[in-house]
């Protein structure tokens, strides 16, 4: 399960959130995590097309951006 939420202001100010929630049962693991990230811009930035913290949300031209991601087992 997850969810996103991206966001252009004046179109200079761009950014994205996403994460992701795991839940994994074996007969000997059960185990629940999350993964999100963040990534922000400025200028030209597309954030509708940043799909994966590994995507392309640092390849948008004209955009400076920047990021950050975080794993945990909860």
């Amino acid at each position: 399960m997850g969810m996103f939420v991206h966001t252009n202001y004046l179109k200079v100010l761009s950014a994205r959130g996403d994460i992701t929630f795991t839940y994994e049962r074996t007969p000997s693991v059960e185990e629940l995590s999350a993964e999100a990230w963040l990534a922000g811009g400025i200028g030209s930035c597309e954030p509708e097309s940043w799909t994966s913290w590994g995507g392309r949300w640092w390849n948008d031209r004209w955009c400076w951006s920047g990021g950050r991601a975080d794993r945990a087992c909860l």
